[in-house]
């Protein structure tokens, strides 16, 4: 007969390894400062709480980010918006007595805040950004404050002065951030429903279903996600804002697409969608792209020139190897893709356009990669 043990740590419950871990993870200081305690069973009847933990350090620090909806912030800085979308960004930052020094690069927007731990103290510092003297920064709050480049619509060189000031927060006037920042699968990173669309045909409407059905599932088996399926005819305006969406059907299917496609460069007519400088009017092309929603909101349209490519795009959602089942989306599906009719045989091959979109859901010939 077997009897199952109790796990009992495995190969991390070594007592030889976790006396090194602890020997070699406590913090040794040879003489106490005041506020603090640095020996075990020492007199600290006179250390003040509130100061353990706030004396201010003057070090350096580099926070590296590739997407801001990826990186909530260190050390008080938290990046907001990129000068080129889904490219490495840096900012070296330098603490010295009584002042902040920062170097940027391929960065737009970004947000001060004091942490909760290890506080920077900006209210105590001067800033200067790119060699710009911020005059107003001592103003840091609990919610921070937010610093941009005057002119966001061209790169300006990181020595220019004048170049930085105090702003307000850009996703409030249509411009991208953490909150609105892609790739795809972030729509599920919120509280979402899938609408889809009963415009069309009786069997359209009927398919349109059975795939809102599917996607369903797969989050649930993948995800333990409950996503509700409704029809757009019974989705209401202020359920809608409460949540992001999944758009199933094109503007002749489904009565939310229509209001998403004027969000974004991608255009559509019966007789096919246009991207830029592309056209593609083969029936079985789909699309899938990510939209503004409600203020700081995002949707996912599924749609495409027929039935045919709305099914070839919701084919994304499933994963590629089932052993190694991801999340619906999730695996290498950028801002927006464009299907062709060689999708099902070639896979990613048959990709069209893929790419992200700007920071104002603009098109960038640099965040996309078209053959047409």
């Amino acid at each position: 007969m077997y009897f199952r043990n109790t796990n009992d740590g495995g190969a991390v419950n070594d007592p030889q390894l976790r006396q090194f871990e602890i020997e070699h993870s406590r913090q040794k200081t040879d003489t106490a400062e005041e506020g603090s305690c640095s020996q075990d069973g020492a007199d600290c009847s006179t250390s003040d709480d509130s100061n353990r933990y706030k004396k201010l350090l003057d070090s350096s620090y580099t926070l590296t980010v590739l997407n801001p909806a990826s990186v909530e912030g260190g050390r008080g800085i938290q990046v907001l918006q990129q000068t080129v979308p889904m490219r490495t960004s840096t900012i070296k930052v330098e603490f010295q007595p009584g002042q902040a020094i920062l170097v940027t690069q391929n960065v737009l927007r970004f947000r001060l805040y004091e942490p909760d731990l290890r506080p920077v103290g900006w209210a105590e510092r001067t800033l200067q950004v790119d060699g710009v003297t911020i005059p107003d920064s001592r103003n840091v709050t609990d919610g921070g404050v937010t610093i941009c480049k005057k002119d966001v619509y061209r790169l300006v060189l990181p020595t220019s002065s004048g170049t930085w000031s105090l702003c307000s927060n850009g996703e409030s006037f249509g411009q991208r951030g953490p909150h609105n920042m892609g790739p795809a699968r972030r729509v599920a990173e919120h509280r979402f429903i899938i609408v889809t669309g009963t415009r069309g045909p009786a069997s359209v409407t009927a398919q349109l279903e059975r795939l809102g059905v599917y996607l369903a599932n797969l989050f649930h088996l993948t995800s333990d996600t409950t996503a509700p399926v409704v029809k757009d005819t019974e989705l209401r305006t202020e359920d809608a804002e409460l949540h992001n969406l999944i758009v199933i059907g094109g503007p002749q299917e489904n009565s939310w697409a229509e209001g998403f496609i004027d969000t974004v460069p991608l255009s559509w007519d019966e007789k096919g969608m246009t991207l830029g400088d592309c056209r593609f009017t083969h029936p079985r092309t789909g699309a899938l792209f990510l939209a503004r929603h409600a203020g700081k909101g995002l949707s996912l349209v599924l749609m495409g020139n027929s039935l045919s490519g709305v099914e070839d795009v919701v084919q994304l959602g499933r994963p590629t190897i089932p052993p190694m089942t991801r999340s619906p989306f999730s695996n290498l599906v950028p801002d927006f893709i464009l299907t062709g009719p060689d999708f099902q045989r070639s896979g990613p091959g048959g990709y069209l356009c893929a790419g992200f979109w700007g920071n104002q859901w603009d098109l960038r010939r640099e965040l996309i990669s078209c053959a047409c």
